[in-house]
């Protein structure tokens, strides 16, 4: 998908509640719990939607894995993403302790957890976190 149309572009923001902190999506889900939109036309397959939301935002499709700052699946904020490697990726989740049968907190119980220490992280010239 190289283009986004604004058919696909109002159909995504039907698909999101923001709240005061992450913007949920409301819509279908993966097996692995991201949101998920269809590309558009017949057999064109499915997006996931923090993908399409930092298009929508950047104007480009990110180039590496999209990296949950908030550790909600569900949230398209494109504020709360960062590009990263895989290996980044899995040395996040470990040190979140988001691996094994611990149980995931939603991004709103992750802010109230950790707010302070998210809100005081450097932002770089682009506005993503450093």
């Amino acid at each position: 998908m190289s283009e986004v149309n604004a058919t696909f572009e109002k159909r995504f923001w039907s698909k999101v509640k923001k709240t005061s902190y992450c913007w949920l999506w409301t819509a279908s889900v993966d097996g692995k719990g991201y949101g998920q939109i269809g590309a558009g036309g017949r057999g064109a397959g499915n997006v996931r939607a923090h993908r399409a939301s930092w298009y929508l935002k950047y104007g480009v499709w990110p180039s590496l894995n999209l990296l949950h700052e908030c550790d909600n699946r569900r949230c398209v904020n494109p504020d709360h993403l960062k590009e990263g490697t895989q290996k980044q990726n899995l040395q996040d989740m470990v040190k979140r302790g988001r691996y094994g049968d611990r149980k995931r907190m939603s991004g709103e119980a992750w802010h109230k957890a950790h707010g302070k220490q998210w809100e005081s992280r450097q932002r770089d010239s682009s506005g993503r976190f450093a």
